[in-house]
C-alpha cells in the first residue's frame, strides 16, 4: 500500500495523537543521519531492498517523509525497520535526519495551532507520512 505525504501552504500545522517514530533533535546532514536512531525518506520514492545492494530484490517502496528506525548499516546503506516492524535496506543518500511521523490512528485532525480549540486545516488518514516542523508539548 502506498502511503501519502500531506502538504499544506499554511505554514506550521499541529496534530495531537500521532505515533512519533522520530525525534526533533535529529541531525540533518547525510553523514550524521547515518548514525541517527531514526531517519526519514527525503525523496519522493525510495526502494527498500532485502540486501544492501541496488541489484538486491526489492522488498517494497518507501515514500517521502516516511520515518524509519535505523538498526544498522554498511557502507552507503542503512538497515532499517518501518512502522510495521518490517526490516529492509535503503541507500543512505535517500534519507536524512529530519523528524517525521506516520499516522497510526484511523483519522487525525491537523490544526492551525496546538490546541483543540484551534481550527482544523485538514484531516490525515492512517498511513499518511508527515514531516515534523516544530513541537509544542504533546503536539508534534
Amino acid at each position: 500500500m502506498r502511503t501519502r505525504t500531506a502538504y499544506s501552504g499554511h505554514g506550521l500545522l499541529w496534530v495531537l495523537g500521532l505515533s512519533l517514530l522520530g525525534s526533533a533533535g535529529l541531525p540533518t546532514s547525510e553523514v550524521e543521519a547515518r548514525s541517527a536512531r531514526f531517519v526519514r525518506v527525503k525523496v519522493e520514492v525510495a526502494n527498500l531492498r532485502i540486501k544492501p545492494s541496488r541489484r538486491a530484490e526489492l522488498v517494497r517502496q518507501a515514500y517521502e517523509n516516511e520515518p524509519l528506525r535505523v538498526v544498522g548499516g554498511r557502507a552507503d546503506w542503512l538497515h532499517v525497520r518501518d512502522a510495521a516492524g518490517e526490516s529492509a535496506w535503503i541507500n543512505a543518500g535517500r534519507t536524512d535526519g529530519q523528524p517525521a511521523v506516520v499516522v497510526v490512528r484511523d483519522m487525525v485532525n491537523v490544526r492551525e495551532h496546538p490546541g483543540t480549540g484551534h481550527p482544523v486545516v485538514f484531516t490525515a488518514e492512517r498511513g499518511v507520512n508527515l514531516l515534523v516542523l516544530d513541537r509544542s508539548g504533546r503536539w508534534p
